[in-house]
C-alpha cells in the first residue's frame, strides 16, 4: 500500500497507515495495534486482551492523542525549524526566522492532528495554539490568563456547544492550573 495517491483523503491515509503497520508487524499483530495507537490514536488493531491489560495497569491514556502531545510536537518542530533556518544566510531579511519557525510548528501540529483523526480535542488544541501563535506573531505581550481567555473565546466561537463537554473544562482548567503554578515559581 502507498500512503499517498493521486486522490486521497485523511481517512484513506490513516487506513493506509493501519495496513502498513499490519504488514510490518505480521508476526506481532498486538504490537502493530499498540504502536499504531501510540502514534495516531487509532485503536482498531488493539485486541481486547491487550486493551484490558493496559487499562488494568493505568497506562491506557497513552493511547489517546492529547493536546499535550500535539503542543509538544509543535514546539519541538518550531525549535528544530529555527535551528535549520539559521543555516540559510539572508532568510531572516525577508521574514523573521522565529515567525517562519512558528509557521512550521503550527503546520506540524495541523498535520499531526489530521493523522490523529482530527477529533474535537485535537481541533481545540489547534485553535489554542493558533491564538498563542497569533499573539506571538504580532509580538503582543499578553498576560497568560488573557491568552487562555482568548483561546477559550475562539473555541466557543468555533464550537459553542463544547461548553457542555467535560473535556473542554478539563483541558482549560489544566492549562490554567499549569499557568498559575508557573507564575508562582
Amino acid at each position: 500500500t502507498t500512503l499517498f495517491r493521486s486522490s486521497w483523503s485523511i481517512d484513506q491515509m490513516r487506513l493506509a497507515m493501519r495496513l502498513h503497520f499490519q504488514e510490518q508487524f505480521t508476526a506481532q499483530q498486538d504490537m502493530a495495534g499498540v504502536v499504531l495507537a501510540l502514534i495516531t490514536g487509532d485503536r482498531a488493531l488493539v485486541s481486547p486482551e491487550v486493551w484490558e491489560r493496559y487499562a488494568a495497569t493505568g497506562v491506557i491514556h497513552l493511547m489517546a492523542i492529547s493536546g499535550m502531545h500535539i503542543t509538544l510536537l509543535a514546539v519541538v518542530a518550531a525549535w528544530l525549524a529555527l535551528r535549520v533556518l539559521r543555516w540559510g544566510p539572508g532568510l531572516g531579511l525577508l521574514i523573521p526566522l522565529h515567525k517562519l519557525a512558528l509557521l512550521a510548528g503550527l503546520a506540524v501540529a495541523l498535520g499531526y492532528s489530521l493523522i490523529a483523526g482530527f477529533s474535537i480535542p485535537t481541533q481545540r488544541t489547534l485553535v489554542m495554539l493558533a491564538v498563542v501563535g497569533l499573539a506571538y506573531w504580532w509580538q503582543r505581550r499578553l498576560p497568560a490568563l488573557q491568552v487562555l481567555g482568548l483561546a477559550m473565546l475562539a473555541v466557543l466561537l468555533w464550537w459553542p456547544l463544547s461548553v457542555h463537554a467535560a473535556g473542554f473544562w478539563l483541558s482549560f482548567g489544566a492549562v490554567a492550573l499549569l499557568m498559575l503554578i508557573g507564575q508562582s515559581q
